[in-house]
């Protein structure tokens, strides 16, 4: 559901310090927009940091099994985040991420009661001469019947 990384997209833009990012915003960017094109957003990676965003699986819906009184769907959605600043700058992008995250955590946007961010952040920076630091969040969102009408 593309709706899912569009709310997680606004939510980053929305939120974001550039105050703790060394004035910097990174360029947030759609994957499946990329892929639906067929025109992939060309990104400078050495002077700019970037957040890609993805949704890893189809939303699911789900219910508590008793009358399916209580039913929520949820949606996941990935943050890859990339940066060939310093590793001290990288280290700032990575935790701007996680902060918004975490001060977002009940109040996620449009139709979504609460999102669970994996916080056990998986560094995927390889090697270091290449100076590419990378980070991958992924994050469940949900709703619940009261916030889409059961």
């Amino acid at each position: 559901m593309a709706e899912a990384v569009a709310v997680m997209k606004t939510l980053l833009a929305a939120n974001w310090l550039k105050a703790n990012t060394d004035g910097k915003v990174p360029i947030f960017v759609n994957a499946q927009d990329d892929k639906d094109t067929n025109n992939a957003t060309r990104i400078d990676a050495s002077s700019q940091d970037f957040i890609k965003l993805y949704e890893d699986s189809p939303e699911s819906r789900k219910s508590n099994g008793i009358g399916a009184a209580l039913t929520w769907r949820e949606s996941h959605v990935t943050l890859d985040i990339m940066s060939a600043q310093t590793k001290v700058h990288a280290i700032k992008v990575r935790d701007e991420a996680l902060r918004v995250l975490e001060t977002t955590l009940n109040t996620p946007g449009t139709g979504y009661q609460f999102m669970e961010p994996d916080i056990s952040v998986q560094n995927f920076s390889g090697v270091r001469d290449q100076r590419l630091w990378r980070w991958v969040i992924s994050v469940k969102l949900v709703k619940t019947n009261a916030a889409h009408g059961g």
